[in-house]
């Protein structure tokens, strides 16, 4: 059974398929990712090609399938974030993000918050006419801890409630909100070390409350 739809996503990864197509991931918020198949835009002379360039922003319309992957109908670009990959810098925290997305969730799975938070990100990068490297690594920073929010493997949203998508300049020079996203993701990391399941219910709240605390102890010894 095949039905079509129209979406706006992001393209995330491209790869070559067989001699003259491409397989293109996208993600969108109504959809999630959607793993694509765009006839022929390996041929030079293809007019979608350039509008598939990985985090590129557009608008598609697809064929969905409910046993093979969808194909893509027609494509027309929205935002193709040129200020921003014209950084090499920004360009290269993009794909990272792009990445952590692409392994951290599933297929025709839409979680809200991720598509405005991902989209946000690249437009504000997009505006910046440069960005140092301890604003770029703090940015990842604080994509990680949203996204983990997001889809759910890290249960402690109310401790960066104050943290918004925009604008990123105030959260890079707040020193106290650096210190507490540094906290949050070395806790997060002792539990995965700790246990190899998602820290929801009660146990995984136990689990990083304890995390908590070992990383506050070791912040304390250092000082």
């Amino acid at each position: 059974m095949r039905s079509t739809t129209t979406t706006t996503a992001l393209v995330t990864q491209r790869m070559p398929l067989k001699d003259r197509d491409r397989l293109v991931t996208l993600f969108s918020e109504t959809y999630g990712k959607i793993v694509a198949i765009a006839r022929g835009t390996q041929n030079m002379n293809s007019r979608r090609a350039p509008h598939l360039d990985v985090a590129t922003l557009a608008h598609f319309e697809l064929m969905l399938y409910d046993d093979r992957p969808a194909e893509i109908v027609s494509c027309s670009p929205k935002n193709a974030y040129m200020r921003m990959k014209a950084n090499l810098p920004a360009t290269m925290t993009a794909l990272s993000m792009l990445s952590k997305l692409n392994s951290s969730t599933a297929d025709h799975m839409p979680i809200p918050g991720i598509f405005p938070l991902i989209t946000n990100i690249f437009s504000w990068l997009d505006e910046k006419e440069s960005m140092n490297k301890s604003e770029l690594n703090y940015l990842m920073m604080i994509f990680d801890v949203k996204l983990s929010t997001l889809i759910g493997i890290f249960p402690y949203d109310e401790l960066f409630t104050n943290i918004q998508e925009t604008p990123f300049k105030k959260l890079m020079t707040d020193i106290p909100e650096q210190i507490a996203l540094t906290r949050i993701l070395d806790a997060f990391s002792m539990i995965q070390q700790e246990a190899r399941v998602k820290p929801r219910g009660s146990l995984g709240q136990l689990r990083a409350r304890r995390a908590l605390y070992q990383v506050d102890q070791n912040l304390q010894s250092q000082q």
